[in-house]
């Protein structure tokens, strides 16, 4: 018996009477006919036989109500899209239609969209490409859940495929690395969790880039080949002098930098402890609410990294920072997150400032923040310089560094890290006092 709670059963067993009631189908088969098609395909549930019937406006708003009630109650739903739920759940409405079975309660229902189900979860393996990254005298790299490897025609050719299939994907995606990973579920579901983790992957790759191996960690792009994302290309535009109409090319390839990785880098990278703690952090399925907030701050990093424009990499940054201390300020978000950055980035584990500098990077923080609130509230543009984009992204690296190791070390909230800040903060002023 599948667990659901007994205010949803009553809900979900008159839902059930009034969808197994024949002449409100029969009307609804009428109002179809005065309805266009979009709305029609809607309504429609389809029976084996291939018998169409079609539920009133009335009726499918009832059963959108009861396929909500079946994706809480089934354990499955953790590993399914919506559209899978709601598939099953017209399939199953379909069956019992064409057989006339009109007779069911809830946990019937619940039983036979379940078996339904069950037939579409399978363990799925996904690749894409990835551009920005490059190995040297290796050929992979385990992060986790996730593998990042050369391109290898072998591997695809040992896949069921035709020739002229894999001679295609072989041209799409024969170049640079491969992103794989293996997730069980729909293919709806497993999707959506690939997308997901590649991004999150990206974004924690990114952070290393720019906290520890690259002096201008922003000039390298991760660019995943997955739907929302754009491979980087070379930009060219020409002119000429009106008088001497002598042509001039010019090309920026600013998004072409790319990142060469070492045997020795790699090592160090996977052995570092802040790595592993971010890694683990983001591929969990822990819902504590600072795992969270550390997994849309490394998204909003993979974004602002990915992000063409220079004021949107600027925000964007500044959004992953603000994940951490834009909550329950009483409208005093702005000194908050001042206050937070300046407490963790000068007296955090990894001590990216000293007490000294204290008064300039406040100073910095102010400027950049100003020039976040410009572009958000006054749509500036061309008021962000790269350095300035360079010295963001690194304070976002910290912060998430530091978060991460207060997550490690039991802080379980981002309340819980806000008064662990606080306490510093106000401990260093009442010292600094003295």
């Amino acid at each position: 018996m599948i667990a659901i709670s007994k205010k949803n059963s009553l809900r979900a067993n008159k839902i059930l009477l009034s969808l197994f009631n024949v002449e409100a189908v029969v009307d609804g088969l009428e109002e179809a006919k005065k309805d266009n098609f979009l709305n029609n395909l809607h309504k429609e549930i389809k029976a084996p036989d291939g018998r169409a019937y079609y539920l009133t406006c009335k009726n499918l708003k009832k059963f959108l109500s009861l396929i909500e009630i079946v994706q809480h109650a089934l354990p499955e739903s953790s590993v399914l899209d919506s559209w899978n739920v709601e598939k099953s759940c017209r399939t199953v409405l379909g069956e019992m239609y064409g057989e006339g079975n009109l007779g069911v309660d809830v946990q019937q229902f619940l039983s036979s969209v379940q078996e339904v189900t069950k037939s579409v979860i399978k363990s799925h393996r996904f690749y894409t490409c990835l551009v920005g990254l490059d190995f040297d005298g290796f050929d992979q790299m385990v992060v986790g859940k996730m593998l990042i490897q050369t391109a290898d025609l072998d591997f695809l050719k040992s896949c069921d495929a035709t020739t002229e299939v894999i001679n295609s994907t072989w041209k799409r995606m024969g170049r640079g690395l491969w992103i794989s990973t293996e997730i069980t579920g729909s293919f709806e579901y497993a999707e959506g969790v690939f997308f997901e983790r590649t991004k999150l992957l990206c974004g924690l790759l990114s952070i290393a880039f720019a906290s520890v191996f690259q002096p201008n960690g922003w000039s390298i792009r991760l660019s995943p080949n997955i739907e929302g994302s754009f491979k980087p290309g070379t930009a060219s535009w020409f002119s000429f002098p009106t008088e001497t109409k002598v042509l001039n090319l010019s090309s920026s390839m600013l998004d072409l930098h790319c990142f060469t990785l070492s045997n020795e880098h790699k090592t160090n990278l996977l052995n570092c402890y802040w790595f592993q703690c971010l890694t683990k952090i983001i591929q969990s399925k822990a819902e504590d609410d600072a795992g969270q907030a550390v997994k849309r701050a490394v998204f909003w990093f993979y974004d602002a990294q990915n992000d063409s424009a220079i004021e949107m990499r600027l925000v964007k940054y500044w959004s992953c920072i603000e994940c951490f201390f834009s909550f329950e300020n009483d409208g005093r978000t702005t000194d908050k997150i001042i206050r937070g950055m300046l407490t963790i980035l000068t007296y955090g584990r990894h001590q990216f400032s000293s007490p000294e500098k204290w008064k300039a990077l406040e100073r910095d923080i102010n400027r950049l923040y100003s020039l976040r609130s410009r572009a958000v509230h006054d749509a500036k543009h061309n008021h962000v310089s790269w350095s300035d984009v360079n010295m963001i992204s690194k304070w976002a690296a910290w912060v998430l560094l530091e978060v991460a190791q207060l997550i490690t070390n039991g802080f379980k909230t981002r309340l819980s890290i806000k008064n662990e800040i606080d306490r510093v903060y106000e401990l260093c002023l009442s010292r600094d006092s003295k």
